[in-house]
C-alpha cells in the first residue's frame, strides 16, 4: 500500500528498487486540484516521487507513530482572562439575536 499512487502501478522491480534505497517517480494522468480562493476545480497531470521510509518503528507488527500526545494534559492554553472575555462575547452575541 503506498499512498499518492494508483493500485497495481508499481510493478515487482520497482517495489526492489524502492527497498534499495532509490525514488521512484510516477506519473498520474488525472488528478484534482481544487482552489478554495478562486472557488476552480481542474483536472490536470501530476507526478509522484516515492521513496521508501523509516520514520515509525515497528514493534509487535503495530507501527509506533513519531509523537504521542498526552491526552490527560489540558489542550486549552489560553489565558483566564481570554476564556472570560470569550465568554462574555458568546453570550452577549446568543442573547442579541
Amino acid at each position: 500500500m503506498l499512498a499518492g499512487v494508483y493500485r497495481y502501478s508499481i510493478t515487482f522491480n520497482e517495489i526492489k528498487e524502492l527497498f534499495e534505497g532509490k525514488i521512484i517517480t510516477k506519473a498520474t494522468p488525472n488528478r484534482f486540484f481544487r482552489s478554495l480562493k478562486e472557488l476552480t476545480i481542474s483536472i490536470k497531470p501530476s507526478k509522484v516521487s516515492i521513496k521508501k521510509s523509516n520514520d515509525k518503528v515497528l514493534v509487535n507488527n503495530d507501527y509506533m507513530p513519531l509523537n504521542i500526545f498526552n491526552l490527560n494534559k489540558s489542550l486549552d492554553n489560553r489565558g483566564m482572562f481570554l476564556k472570560l472575555k470569550n465568554r462574555t462575547i458568546k453570550f452577549i452575541k446568543h442573547y442579541l439575536n
